[in-house]
């Protein structure tokens, strides 16, 4: 097992958009309640790499894309919004969700944040 957790810049678009409609699969009201959401951010991130680097990365395995988490800083130092935060169907029960959190928050509180919130949106 290899995982490692890769810029966004590393890959094409369309990737985020793969993996948040694979990872909800399992209740199709997000894919139809979220799906141009999720679309018009994978957009915004691949016409903002910059961005994209810096508030969120792509989780492999293998050297496969396996999920994905994003997070908005414009709120720092009072908090930090994770907002997508994702693995998909086949892997997860791994860990690997746990594993790539943990990884955002390590990254999260090296800008002194005060409190990070976790979105939810239905």
């Amino acid at each position: 097992m290899s995982i490692k957790f890769r810029k966004v810049s590393d890959f094409n678009r369309g990737l985020i958009f793969e993996l948040l409609t694979d990872a909800y699969l399992f209740d199709c009201r997000y894919e139809q309640n979220c799906s141009s959401d999720w679309q018009e951010f994978d957009n915004f991130f691949f016409d903002n790499l910059q961005i994209a680097d810096e508030c969120g990365f792509i989780t492999t395995l293998n050297d496969e894309a396996i999920g994905f988490v994003s997070w908005d800083p414009r709120n720092v130092p009072d908090y930090v919004e994770i907002g997508h935060n994702c693995i998909a169907t086949k892997q997860k029960s791994n860990g690997y969700g746990k594993m790539q959190l943990q990884e955002a928050v390590n990254r999260i509180i090296k800008n002194d944040v005060r409190k990070i919130v976790i979105m939810y949106i239905l």
